[in-house]
């Protein structure tokens, strides 16, 4: 696969190691470079200077003493964690303070192939020789080191491929790592075993590490330890599917039917309203559209791209006046929002029947229903139309397939 230099990989891993996130996203590596080789939005004097991100952090802190879980705390200032008490601190969400940090994260989803959001920022701060007890994490991480140095010492899972689950080795298993754990799991206690591999990292380090890869860490020996963690919460195929299905379905009032009584003895009339929907769903799940359901998880419940097939609804919030200008020949379109003005633009008269259906518009329609009522323009000039609404969220597109209510 061929990556771009300006590419967000290229810039942080390096021209020489920019593929092997796709080429094998389950298999671990660090590259060690300079700092100032990394991007300057992931070594911002907020998290160089630790007491600058203390100042102005208010979430919640995550501490531990790498002997047990992590602890939230708030309302005391986070420096005393790692400076007097000599803990770990996690600092979470840090694109709400880093506008440009979180900028270059979009450009790091595009260049991944991830859905928009799917990475989040946040840093550790750890006193000298403290860090995280042995678990798993059910996301990919990149650490990127900063200050000072940390110890990794990371350990392969053998028991379970493409695991979706957190795991701490010293806590009850929840019923979701059960299900993914047939052979049971990795005994170890406090520590990882001997022949775990070690990993170094100093100011510049950047080590990818996949989801399910059993873990320690520790601060180096001399001062504190700040590392930024980019969390790449990639969807499983499970993730995908069961986000699409969920939106999917409730088009249909008998998925939307309450189950009460179905934990009552006896066949109900919620137990046959399951039981058959649920004999039905083999049927639905066949019809499923690849595109559809990546394009849904891309954007959650509502795109802002605007494709022949999709589905669009009015957006209630937003208002589309039609003004008449001085001219006969010109109309100017406002967008409204809480009766303040949003958005306007001057078009062509010629335009107005067309946009005050949309601006009419209750139920759901799409672009074919669009050009049926307006057969006389042509199909480029209404997807642009559309597009200029749904770009001011008067119109909203969901992507999803229509669902017939049998």
């Amino acid at each position: 696969m061929n990556i771009e230099p300006s590419s967000a990989l290229c810039e942080l891993f390096g021209a020489a190691h920019a593929g092997r996130l796709h080429a094998q996203p389950d298999q671990l590596f660090v590259v060690h470079r300079a700092l100032d080789q990394l991007p300057e939005e992931l070594r911002p004097k907020l998290l160089l200077e630790p007491e600058r991100l203390t100042a102005v952090y208010r979430g919640v802190v995550e501490v531990t003493n790498g002997k047990g879980g992590q602890y939230r705390l708030q309302g005391t200032d986070p420096r005393a964690y790692f400076e007097t008490l000599g803990l770990a601190a996690r600092f979470a969400k840090l694109e709400d303070y880093l506008p440009a940090s979180a900028r270059w994260l979009r450009r790091f989803e595009r260049a991944a192939g991830l859905p928009d959001g799917a990475t989040h920022l946040y840093s550790f701060i750890n006193a000298s020789q403290v860090g995280l007890h042995v678990h798993c994490d059910p996301k990919e991480h990149i650490a990127i080191q900063l200050v000072g140095t940390k110890t990794f010492r990371v350990r392969a899972n053998t028991r379970t491929a493409h695991p979706s689950m957190s795991h701490s080795v010293a806590h009850t298993p929840t019923r979701n790592e059960l299900a993914q754990n047939p052979d049971g799991f990795h005994r170890w206690s406090c520590s990882l075993p001997a022949d775990a591999s070690e990993i170094h990292l100093r100011p510049g380090s950047v080590l990818y590490l996949p989801r399910g890869v059993y873990h320690q860490t520790a601060g180096g020996e001399r001062g504190i330890s700040v590392t930024l963690v980019i969390q790449m919460n990639t969807p499983n195929v499970a993730d995908a599917v069961l986000a699409y299905l969920a939106d999917y379905l409730v088009q249909d009032p008998s998925w939307r039917q309450p189950l009460t009584g179905a934990w009552s003895e006896g066949a109900g009339p919620a137990r046959h309203a399951l039981g058959r929907a649920l004999s039905r769903l083999g049927e639905r799940v066949s019809a499923l559209s690849l595109e559809h359901v990546l394009r849904h998880q891309h954007r959650g419940a509502a795109s802002d791209a605007v494709g022949w097939g999709e589905l669009l609804q009015r957006n209630p919030a937003r208002q589309i006046d039609l003004r008449r200008e001085d001219r006969s020949d010109r109309i100017r379109v406002v967008v409204r929002h809480e009766d303040q003005d949003q958005h306007s633009v001057e078009l062509d008269a010629e335009l107005a029947e067309l946009i005050q259906w949309l601006a009419d518009r209750e139920t759901r329609f799409s672009l074919s229903e669009l050009h049926a009522a307006f057969p006389d323009w042509e199909e480029g000039s209404i997807q642009r139309v559309v597009e200029f609404f749904v770009g001011q969220q008067a119109i909203l597109v969901l992507p999803l397939q229509p669902l017939s209510h049998t």
